[in-house]
């Protein structure tokens, strides 16, 4: 069974912009509908409030009174309200900068549903380099027709005699793969590649609020999604194969727009200078390569789908993660590092470490430190605020021996200030 729509209960709906665990849900059932190629539908939408989140959650469709009562036809939207989706769900395309199939659209010649088969074959015999055609009946695509096939239909003994005069509504695909102009490529992507094989290099039609906009092809799609891979390639760091600086800037200021609940965890190793000159480059590659395992390995087993790792570059990583107990996840962080990385100096024996200034320092090695930056809201959190709170928390973190992270929270659901952060596994919040 391979469904086209899931459809998400009034019970998970139902003030999700103020419930992090629907959300948290909502955002795993988004993800899941990706992979599977698949659209959800909200079910029971009933205040704007709801609308926007699930807007900027990637939400595919959405039924409930807000946008029309119960009725055999589709309600017309207000103005305002049309409005208000396209422009919450333009910001999580521009947020993430999440190409769109509509710009991979090309116009493509249309045909009335009751149009003789014989002017269309004669279309595709003058016209040697189109693919398909789309049929429409007032504006509206209602089915496609391949060039290959068509010709396949007449190349029968009785082709010709039998569909030559017939509509070409007679013979045409009417389950043709059809998206809105603002779908991501990447999920048109994955819907079109799971068709089945003799549809799999059909074209895919695009529409704009379900009226015709033009036709993408396969090829057209898959040399899209292979240039957007070669470009992420480019700008990701070529030794742990995470995403970079460009990448990472990307997805803060994404979570930031959306406004989401969501935390940063930045790290960076302690006295990798000393370890890089006593064993080598080799060696320092080695150990960077296991930091962001042990980063990735925390992630997937203590994070949620929708989390991001990425690498600032030397010894430093960023996180960001939408889990409710980010304290956990830097104290999963921390451990894993801390059970593996005696391993790369176990037979050596040493007095002393030296910090990045040369001066000697009474440590075991190379430790990991880690500065948890909550965003209780993201809404009016700028990007230097976090930079500026991970900043003070990092300095604190190198003043202690060993691994260790220290945590503080902005926006506008911070409490008040705690007392001084103490080091430890654990690590005691403060806010601001």
């Amino acid at each position: 069974m391979h469904p086209d729509y899931i459809k998400v209960d009034r019970s998970l709906v139902s003030g999700v912009h103020r419930n992090k665990t629907k959300e948290y849900i909502l955002e795993t059932m988004v993800t899941f509908a990706e992979k599977l190629g698949v659209y959800l539908i909200a079910e029971g939408i009933e205040t704007e409030e709801e609308l926007t989140k699930l807007t900027l959650m990637g939400v595919h469709y959405g039924q409930g009174f807000l946008l029309g009562r119960p009725d055999k036809e589709p309600a017309d939207l207000t103005p305002e309200l049309r409005q208000h989706i396209v422009s919450h769900r333009k910001k999580l395309e521009m947020s993430g900068h999440v190409l769109s199939i509509g710009e991979l659209s090309s116009p493509s010649p249309t045909f009335d549903a009751q149009t003789p088969i014989s002017i269309v074959a004669n279309y595709f015999k003058e016209h040697v380099n189109a693919q398909g055609v789309v049929v429409t009946t007032r504006s509206e695509p209602v089915g496609l027709i391949m060039r290959d096939r068509l010709f396949q239909q007449l190349a029968g003994q009785y082709g010709y005699s039998l569909f030559w005069n017939r509509p070409i509504d007679s013979i045409m695909d009417v389950r043709p793969l059809i998206v809105e102009e603002h779908t991501p490529v990447e999920w048109v992507s994955r819907l079109a590649t799971s068709r089945d094989i003799r549809n799999l290099y059909d074209l895919v039609i695009v529409t704009s609020k379900g009226c015709m906009l033009g036709t993408a092809s396969i090829r057209t799609i898959l040399e899209c999604m292979t240039n957007v891979k070669m470009e992420n390639a480019k700008v990701a760091s070529p030794l742990t194969g995470l995403p970079g600086n460009l990448q990472i800037n990307r997805e803060l200021n994404r979570r930031l727009t959306e406004g989401r609940h969501f935390s940063v965890i930045y790290a960076d190793l302690d006295y990798f200078k000393w370890f890089n000159d006593r064993y080598g480059f080799h060696q320092g590659d080695q150990l960077i390569q296991f930091t962001a395992d042990c980063i990735q390995q925390a992630i997937h087993l203590a994070g949620i789908p929708d989390d991001f790792v990425g690498h600032i570059g030397g010894d430093d990583f960023i996180a960001m993660s939408g889990t409710s107990n980010p304290e956990l996840l830097c104290t999963d962080i921390l451990q894993r590092f801390d059970r593996g990385v005696r391993a790369f100096y176990e037979v050596d024996n040493w007095s002393y470490v030296e910090d990045r200034h040369g001066n000697r320092m009474e440590s075991g090695g190379v430790t990991l430190s880690l500065a948890l930056v909550v965003c209780k809201s993201g809404l009016g959190v700028t990007p230097e605020q976090i930079s500026q709170v991970s900043a003070r928390l990092k300095k604190l973190s190198k003043a202690y021996r060993g691994s260790v992270y220290y945590c503080d929270c902005i926006g506008s659901e911070a409490t008040a200030p705690a007392a001084d952060p103490q080091p430890a596994h654990h690590g005691n919040k403060s806010s601001i």
